[in-house]
């Protein structure tokens, strides 16, 4: 059972070439038992994901790090993302930083972990399961009217910069837009900049001091 969620989940990430070949690599090492090949494809998976991540850095974070400038060390971030590899390209690069970094797979479960005293800022996918980004950043800011909070800086991630979604995501509540695929210097630009808006002398600052 375990092998074949597994396989399956493998089959969503790669292309079909590459997860042939993964899969009869598993198959090999697992000598036909199901637990070994099991546990062969969570290795490839870990390390395939790994090497996607940095092959679309370009760089592991000693080497980026030098180039960046990050005034927020201890920053709490939650990260609404479903593709394995996409987090772990903004985990490479935020907790290098000294960021405190926690993921959800959907908009539901960011809707679910959401908590002003627990983050400072929300960086959101655009299209997920369950619930989309969209949904999620409309029902965090319904309530945070409903309940007269401040509002959380909320960052959209998006593989489709084009204006409508620009526009979308802003009438949605969010504070900037970010596309994908994530760049060190991009990210950073973007989440300060967010910041910095709410840190102005006549923006309300919700940000932990």
């Amino acid at each position: 059972e375990a092998f074949r969620f597994l396989t399956s989940l493998l089959a969503k990430l790669l292309p079909l070439g590459l997860f042939l070949a993964v899969a009869a690599l598993a198959g090999s090492l697992g000598g036909g038992r199901p637990v070994l090949r099991a546990a062969g494809v969570v290795v490839l998976l870990l390390a395939l994901t790994e090497l996607a991540a940095r092959s679309i850095l370009l760089a592991g974070p000693e080497e980026f790090l030098e180039r960046l400038t990050w005034p927020y060390r201890g920053l709490r971030v939650l990260l609404a993302e479903d593709h394995p590899v996409n987090q772990k390209v903004v985990q490479l690069i935020l907790e290098p930083l000294g960021v405190a970094l926690q993921i959800v797979a959907d908009g539901q479960a960011a809707l679910d972990a959401y908590s002003p005293a627990a983050f400072d800022l929300i960086l959101m996918d655009m299209q997920m399961p369950v619930m989309d980004g969209i949904t999620a950043i409309q029902s965090i800011r319904q309530r945070e009217a409903a309940e007269g909070l401040a509002a959380m800086p909320i960052v959209m991630l998006t593989a489709n910069a084009s204006a409508e979604h620009l526009a979308v995501a802003a009438r949605a509540g969010a504070d900037g837009h970010l596309a994908k695929p994530v760049t060190p210097e991009g990210l950073v630009a973007g989440i300060v900049a967010v910041l910095a808006e709410r840190r102005r002398p006549d923006a309300q600052d919700q940000l932990t001091a």
